[in-house]
């Protein structure tokens, strides 16, 4: 990751999703992040988000090439 976007909101921003250092990719959260409390804490919340959206966009894309074929999943 190499950019946490965030939306303001009210007192404490939200993450909504991250740019990714290589190439020019955007992964959405698929809930938003409310940053509240200690960094320590809600940096530890921000991993488990990144990774819960990544192993979703998989489990999306093991579903999807299961219905097409592979030549068109893998453009």
């Amino acid at each position: 990751m190499e950019t946490l976007i965030l939306k303001e909101d009210g007192d404490r921003p939200t993450a909504v999703g991250m740019d990714t250092c290589v190439g020019k990719e955007y992964v959405e959260f698929p809930k938003p992040l409310k940053l509240v409390g200690k960094v320590e804490n809600y940096l530890a919340d921000v991993i488990d988000t990144m990774k819960k959206s990544l192993n979703l966009i998989a489990a999306k894309s093991v579903h999807t090439v299961k219905q097409i074929e592979k030549s068109d999943w893998i453009k």
